[in-house]
């Protein structure tokens, strides 16, 4: 693992969940059944539910796209070719995602990319998955708090 790639690691983290929360607040948009669902729980509670989703969703996510994907599609043309080629298909992967459209799209496939480097740089996907599994933990938070 690189020096850096816990800082960028961080830096991912903070700069999406800020980005998120701009994004809500300025769109204000409705809220999708399962969020509404959250919302009506304790706050704890929809926390936990978020932490559960935080941890499983990755593991899938994580070993797909940086590990199998990126892997081949790295060995086929090259590190970088394979880091934005799977961080496409990440962003396209979340087009029903929170965000959705092509405003998660984009959102979905720059963190993709960025995952996709924190893959390179730390040699696994063991790094890529904690910080993929803070951000969830970040969103879902938000999520739940700011679209009332």
């Amino acid at each position: 693992m690189t020096r850096e790639a816990p800082w960028l690691g961080l830096a991912t983290v903070v700069l999406s969940g800020a980005a998120l929360t701009v994004w809500a607040l300025v769109v204000r948009p409705e809220p999708a059944e399962y969020l509404r669902e959250l919302q009506r729980l304790p706050l704890w509670l929809a926390i936990l539910g978020i932490g559960g989703f935080a941890l499983v969703n990755p593991v899938w996510e994580e070993l797909l796209f940086r590990g199998v994907l990126l892997s081949e599609l790295a060995a086929v043309w090259g590190s970088w070719a394979g880091v934005v080629l799977q961080a496409v298909l990440f962003g396209v992967a979340h087009f029903a995602g929170f965000p959705s459209g092509a405003v998660g799209m984009i959102m979905a496939g720059s963190w993709g990319f960025v995952l996709g480097v924190l893959r390179l740089r730390s040699g696994g996907v063991l790094i890529p998955y904690l910080v993929h599994v803070t951000a969830n933990l970040a969103i879902g938070t938000i999520a739940v708090m700011v679209l009332r």
